[in-house]
């Protein structure tokens, strides 16, 4: 059985959306049209007349689309193949594909300017009567022009395209590369990663030296270069402290003295080829929490990742600069309220959210605390750590990423490292780089980042899962075996080396005793 013929589509009217019935309606609208022109050139309404004209050139005529400007004759009939001329026709100036009318004295100067600019364009030498002085192109000329540009724009894009992926973007060749070690304890008894050239060479820490009691570690350096100032004119110290009653104030007041200088140990990182900005620091002292504060104030920063515990092994790593859920700290001019804390959305990580008031204004800060990565060791896998950085990531994209450790260069340059890393290796125009080179370039800004091999073994594997989840690579169960077991054996590897380092050290300890 044959399909039903269908009966051809009708016209429809673009004004009420009904289907036209014959083409004697359509002539009969051109007619009245025509007709109402007439009678607009007879009453000499000069204005509808040119708003005619441009509707109908606008309709009728072709446009012959050459290499940057359109020109089109108004005049000529609705003929594709012929010949298109240039001029000035009846104050309409051609510009870009569109006509431009003019109906009063004050647009003539634009016009002239268009012609002229039109003219130059094209290379038309200058002539005192325009309207005589005509352009003849022809349309198979002005394809040919417009077909060769777009040749070469497309040609341009994809010389720009291959570049970029296949020339600078080494990710995927990292990946590569790091899957073919067979042995991964090549990274760990490595010597390069102790290289000297892997340690910048020119810095300055005069700030640092001048500022002994500010310091947690008298062999962690704060690079004069790209050190945090601190804005001490924003705590108004003409201004008394408020107290709460409500308020549980673990500050040490007493202990705080006036502090006239700009001084903190923490350091500005850019992350190359983005608008990410890292503040790597030291955990607060306690004569210090208020400068923490205040850092994290005047640079608006949105969150804080802390990657390490208040105490590690009896020895204080932080001082505490947050008061408990639902209470107020005072901690000189500031003072910080803490309205939740959770734990239940990433196993390991306590998320807290902080209302930090200074004067009258108050900010809101999340704060991240890791707690599953013990000084000397490594986190229980890598997913944790880029998990962490991917939920940082979406917080704070413009305002400074403040993160500390303890002294603000071991975990926390692993930590960044994995950001730094990445934008590097994805725009690589200066020539193949290493990780240790990346590392070294971080080292410029913040000096002593990565402190162990054991970090840097543990660097690459957080980069290879961290490009896995970008889809650089296939994250297959190739991949996902290749980082669980390397993931143990650096635990592992890292275990045996601190039993040795604390058997050395007890050791030492009984002979001083004795």
């Amino acid at each position: 059985m044959s399909a039903p013929v269908r009966a051809p589509k009708k016209p429809y009217s673009s004004r009420t959306n009904e289907p036209i019935k014959n083409e004697h309606f359509l002539n009969a609208r051109k007619k009245t049209s025509a007709k109402a022109y007439d009678n607009d050139d007879r009453n000499g309404n000069k204005k509808n007349c040119q708003i005619y004209e441009h509707r109908k050139a606008n309709g009728s005529c072709p446009i012959l689309k050459a290499k940057g400007t359109s020109f089109i004759n108004a005049n000529s009939n609705a003929n594709p193949n012929s010949t298109l001329k240039w001029g000035s026709l009846n104050n309409q100036v051609v510009y870009k594909s569109k006509i431009t009318t003019t109906h009063s004295e004050r647009n003539k100067k634009r016009v002239k300017e268009l012609n002229d600019e039109v003219k130059e364009h094209i290379q038309v030498p200058p002539n005192n009567n325009c309207e005589a002085d005509l352009l003849e192109t022809h349309e198979d000329d002005a394809v040919m022009l417009t077909k060769k540009e777009n040749e070469e724009k497309t040609n341009d894009v994809f010389t720009l395209k291959k570049n970029t992926v296949e020339q600078y973007d080494k990710r995927k060749q990292f990946c590569h590369y790091l899957l073919s070690i067979k042995n991964f304890k090549s990274l760990l008894i490595g010597p390069a990663f102790k290289d000297p050239k892997y340690r910048p060479t020119e810095f300055t820490k005069k700030a640092w030296s001048e500022n002994p009691t500010l310091n947690r570690f008298n062999d962690v350096f704060c690079i004069d270069s790209t050190r945090v100032i601190l804005k001490r004119h924003l705590l108004d110290i003409n201004k008394p402290v408020v107290k709460s009653n409500f308020s549980h104030n673990s500050y040490n007041h007493e202990a705080i003295q006036k502090k006239k200088n700009d001084y903190i140990h923490a350091n500005y990182v850019k992350i190359p080829n983005s608008d990410y900005v890292y503040i790597c620091t030291q955990g607060p002292l306690p004569n210090t929490v208020e400068d923490f504060l205040l850092m994290c104030w005047q640079d608006d920063c949105k969150v804080i990742v802390m990657l390490c515990e208040l105490k590690e092994d009896n020895t204080e790593k932080c001082s505490k600069y947050w008061p408990e859920p639902k209470e107020i700290g005072v901690y000189g001019r500031i003072r910080v309220y803490n309205e939740r804390e959770d734990s239940r959305k990433y196993e390991g990580i306590v998320i807290r959210t902080l209302k930090v008031q200074l004067g009258e204004a108050r900010k809101v800060i999340i704060q991240f605390q890791l707690k599953s990565w013990p000084d000397h060791l490594v986190p229980p896998s890598s997913s944790i750590l880029v998990t962490l950085l991917r939920e940082v990531q979406l917080i704070s994209s413009r305002n400074p990423i403040v993160v500390h450790c303890s002294a603000g260069i071991g975990r926390t340059g692993t930590f960044m490292g994995i950001h730094y890393a990445s934008e590097r290796f994805k725009n690589q125009k200066d020539g193949d780089i290493t990780l240790l080179d990346v590392i070294r370039e971080m080292r410029t800004q913040r000096l002593q980042s990565v402190q162990t091999t054991i970090q840097y073994a543990y660097l690459n594997i957080c980069l290879l899962e961290y490009f896995a989840l970008d889809n650089i690579i296939e994250y297959d169960d190739k991949v996902k075996q290749f980082i669980e077991k390397n993931i143990s054996f650096i635990q592992e590897y890292a275990r045996r080396l601190l039993a040795k380092r604390n058997k050395l050290i007890a050791a030492k300890n009984k002979n001083t005793q004795d």
